[in-house]
């Protein structure tokens, strides 16, 4: 590490993080893996590539190497989202509840956050809507209720949950659900329901947003519980179609 190089991270942390830009950000975490300038020139290079920072932590190691990254320093990237969501994960059993479903959609966004192909979650709760368990099933949403269909309702009844919520991503998609995952949500809620648990909701990520599939879906009851719609996730949900 040159003596610049050390001198700028001193710098940076002095600083509010919340006043630097997305390239002034990237270039700081950069500064721990490649010495200036040359962290500050691969920042601009990979925010005009991938356009944006929240795209450049979740693209892939091959992508990041093949935007001229070295593997150290794609590696150091790609461990940013992954610490958000096993951050997540870990505080689940600090939150109170999923009361509502923008508290819902946004853990998932947590939860999510590092998730770089399309994979299925499922977050398990209580009759009073408190966490018992969260995890990812696995690849996939149409399939992974197939195929591991049976591991979604051991999880369920090995914690007693009453109650779920099952979330997918649409890593380079749309929040808009196709009809694979209308009729996959039709049949893990008739799966859990054999079991004694209620499936609440089913919700798209894609890019830190979220989208509920039974509130939108006539095709599908809903057995939210009265007052889960609340006005931040109608709010969060007009955002997303620009109204």
């Amino acid at each position: 590490m040159t003596e610049r190089t050390a001198a700028y991270r001193r710098r940076m942390a002095a600083l509010d993080p919340a006043g630097l830009s997305d390239e002034q950000l990237l270039a700081w975490l950069l500064s721990f893996s490649l010495d200036l300038p040359r962290a500050e020139e691969t920042a601009a290079l990979l925010l005009d590539r991938f356009h944006t920072l929240r795209e450049v932590l979740c693209a892939t190691g091959d992508a990041l190497t093949e935007a001229g990254l070295p593997p150290r320093a794609a590696l150091s990237l790609m461990l940013v989202p992954d610490l958000r969501a096993a951050s997540a994960l870990s505080s689940l059993s600090d939150c109170d509840g999923f009361h509502v479903a923008s508290a819902t959609g946004r853990f998932l966004c947590e939860m999510f956050a590092g998730a770089r192909r399309e994979r299925l979650g499922m977050l398990y709760l209580d009759d009073r809507m408190r966490p018992l368990s969260a995890a990812f099933i696995g690849d996939g949403s149409d399939n992974a209720v197939s195929i591991h269909g049976r591991r979604i309702l051991d999880l369920a009844l090995r914690c007693g949950a009453t109650r779920a919520v099952a979330a997918h991503n649409h890593p380079h998609g749309t929040l808009l659900p196709s009809e694979a995952d209308v009729e996959s949500t039709q049949r893990l809620s008739e799966a859990l329901s054999g079991v004694g648990v209620t499936l609440i909701e089913h919700f798209i990520v894609c890019g830190g947003r979220y989208r509920p599939i039974l509130l939108f879906e006539d095709r599908l009851p809903t057995a939210a519980p009265c007052g889960y719609y609340d006005c931040d996730l109608h709010l969060d949900c007009r955002r997303e179609r620009g109204d």
